[in-house]
């Protein structure tokens, strides 16, 4: 329903007008009436109406002033105005303040609701667009946090490269600033949640972060939340801001959550994003050192050795051989891996945690469901913690070794097939890459491992042939075969051809005739 505002101070005027506005449009209603241009303004503001029928001479404020004042706070309003002067400068005015449509007195019934009528359409038309506008900007909103998050996890793998980051971050609209890493372990206190309960608690967190400081928050796995900050210009160091944000946060989330534990530690501040991960190693071992009285602990040469020690070293080694569905690697890089902490029951949660962290989000570039079972704060028996990982790990391998056997050829063959159907259009890794379901990093690196090629130099290999077989049996131009083969730049598409080949198109085509 449309609601309209009928502004007349001639009584049987606004009757006549309901009357035909609710006989003859199903979809108009007429949600109230007003005497002067004053108690148009209050009614305009109390019923919200979509379209008003103001008369333009009243006593007191005419329609035009009330228009004026009425459209300050409701400018989206439409006014059909209706005068008994046949004047120009009355309808100057009018078309001057955005009326589309103006009527005089006396006017017939059919003109009146056609007139309406009109309106009407433009105010659903505006909706409707309002509507997909909004629908729009909710999917591009649910996608770019979808971005952010996983951004943050290629950077605690080391998959984005340096040329790759100025571009991210002005994408992502994250600060030129230093980056630091803050890691947040969640303790569910209470053993059987929902999904629910878990997702209740990780959008809290989140929520609390982006409201307090520049960040872009990580996924949640295993209890543990990675975040990057972007380091504030206000005078502050990384570790006093990290602190003040940390300290907020976990005062507030103790009022909120009485069966959920949460430590956080905070790293160093680091020049470039492609170096974040070095701050997320920090953050770790400072969120080891956490304890039930102190939460929170920001990184401190004091604390560890530097971030780059034989344990990190391992954990390295032991991801590398999950990666290669490689079992016995696997396994006795984490047996290398595990005795470092058999001393803290604590610190092994902790790091134990965080490798589980980065076995799920392995199997997820791969297409593959990786579900963790969190660690709960009663298990402190290390033998427990060490099996529950090596399982964990086991699992992970063997996912992974499943699908390298029985799905990465036939999707490389998909990919394969889709490149050669759609060469000639702007295809590219990301493309090509999200058909097939795998992450942009992990397809590149498998493209090249299974095929001895890279993604681009299949491309180019299917492109060139394509132009070679147009060259040798049509009369092409050669800027019609340029375009065919998948190449926008004549002079550009020359070169490939050439570097390809060792001859130009045209030297190519006098070859072959």
């Amino acid at each position: 329903m449309y609601k309209l505002l009928i502004v007349d101070d001639e009584a049987i005027e606004r009757q006549a007008m309901r009357l035909m506005l609710t006989r003859g449009i199903e979809q108009a209603e007429v949600a109230g009436e007003a005497v002067n241009g004053k108690d148009a303004v209050r009614l305009a503001v109390e019923v919200e109406p979509d379209i008003i029928m103001m008369d333009i001479k009243m006593p007191g404020m005419d329609g035009l002033e009330a228009m004026r004042r009425i459209k300050k706070v409701r400018p989206a309003t439409k006014f059909i105005m209706v005068s008994a002067f046949d004047t120009f400068e009355y309808a100057r005015e009018a078309m001057q303040e955005g009326v589309k449509e103006y009527l005089l007195k006396p006017s017939r019934k059919n003109e009146i609701i056609e007139t309406v009528q009109r309106v009407i359409e433009e105010v659903g038309s505006e909706r409707e667009s309002d509507r997909k506008h909004t629908e729009l900007e909710n999917q591009l909103g649910r996608a770019l946090s979808f971005v952010r998050s996983e951004w943050v996890t290629s950077l605690l793998m080391d998959h984005v490269q340096e040329t790759e980051a100025s571009e991210w971050r002005e994408f992502l609209e994250l600060g030129e600033g230093e980056v630091y890493a803050v890691v947040c372990r969640l303790s569910f206190l209470k053993v059987e949640k929902s999904k629910g309960e878990y997702k209740q608690v990780y959008e809290w967190m989140k929520k609390a972060f982006i409201e307090r400081v520049e960040c872009l928050v990580g996924p949640m796995s295993a209890g543990m939340i990675p975040v990057l900050v972007t380091e504030q210009n206000d005078g502050r160091t990384a570790r006093s801001q990290g602190i003040r944000i940390v300290k907020e946060i976990l005062q507030a989330f103790n009022r909120v959550f009485d069966d959920v534990e949460a430590r956080i530690g905070i790293g160093t501040s680091v020049g470039k994003v492609e170096a974040f991960s070095r701050s997320y190693e920090e953050a770790l071992a400072a969120l080891e050192q956490t304890n039930q009285n102190v939460r929170y602990i920001a990184y401190h040469s004091s604390l560890v050795e530097p971030p780059e020690t034989d344990m990190v070293k391992v954990e390295k080694q032991l991801l590398e051989a999950v990666k290669d569905g490689d079992s016995d690697g696997a396994l006795s890089a984490f047996e290398r891996y595990v005795p470092e902490l058999r001393d803290s029951p604590e610190k092994m949660q902790n790091r134990l945690e965080s490798l589980s962290f980065m076995l799920g989000k392995l199997a997820e570039e791969m297409g593959i469901s990786a579900q963790v079972t969190p660690l709960y704060k009663e298990w402190v028996d290390t033998f427990q913690m060490r099996e529950w990982a090596r399982v964990q790990v086991a699992r992970t391998v063997e996912k992974i070794r499943l699908w390298q056997s029985e799905s990465a050829h036939s999707l490389l063959e998909e990919a394969r097939q889709y490149i050669d159907s759609h060469y000639n259009e702007s295809i590219t890794l990301e493309r090509v890459s999200a058909h097939v379901d795998l992450s942009p990093y992990y397809f590149s690196k498998l493209f090249k491992e299974h095929n001895g090629v890279t993604f681009i130099e299949y491309l180019t290999e299917v492109r060139i042939r394509k132009a070679k077989a147009l060259l040798k049996s049509t009369r092409m131009s050669l800027k019609e075969i340029c375009f065919e083969a998948g190449y926008h730049d004549p002079n550009y598409f020359s070169r490939v051809f050439k570097k390809s080949t060792g001859r130009s198109p045209s030297q190519y085509r006098a070859s072959v005739r």
